[in-house]
């Protein structure tokens, strides 16, 4: 049984936090800023919006009732990191980008608020 706080507690994070503004300016410096030494940096953008917009629809599952599908569920287990090693590297330099930092850490606590979910 899902607890109602924990529920009630996802959809204000949801409503009020999940659905700022992406910072896509912030990632665009980071991307020429580290382009050059790590080429795999072209596909940041991509990678982070699908993960968060993967953190965010399991969101709308929970909040209208519904159970996370198991392939989801599965991803929810593993924060950003985990999920895209290939940008282990970020870890020393994302606080030197405000914006995608606080992102980071929303999407960090849905994520784990959803994992208590499941």
């Amino acid at each position: 049984m899902i607890d109602n706080q924990l529920v009630i507690e996802l959809k204000n994070l949801y409503e009020n936090e999940l659905s700022l503004c992406f910072p896509s300016d912030e990632i665009e410096k980071l991307e020429n800023l580290l382009g050059e030494i790590h080429p795999e940096i072209e596909d940041f953008i991509m990678d982070f919006n699908e993960y968060c917009d993967l953190i965010a629809g399991s969101c709308t599952y929970v909040i209208i009732g519904n159970q996370v599908p198991k392939p989801q569920s599965s991803f929810l287990k593993k924060d950003f990191f985990q999920s895209y090693p290939q940008y282990a590297f970020l870890q020393a330099v994302v606080h030197q980008f405000p914006e995608l930092m606080k992102e980071m850490l929303r999407i960090e606590k849905a994520r784990k608020m959803l994992v208590k979910t499941l």
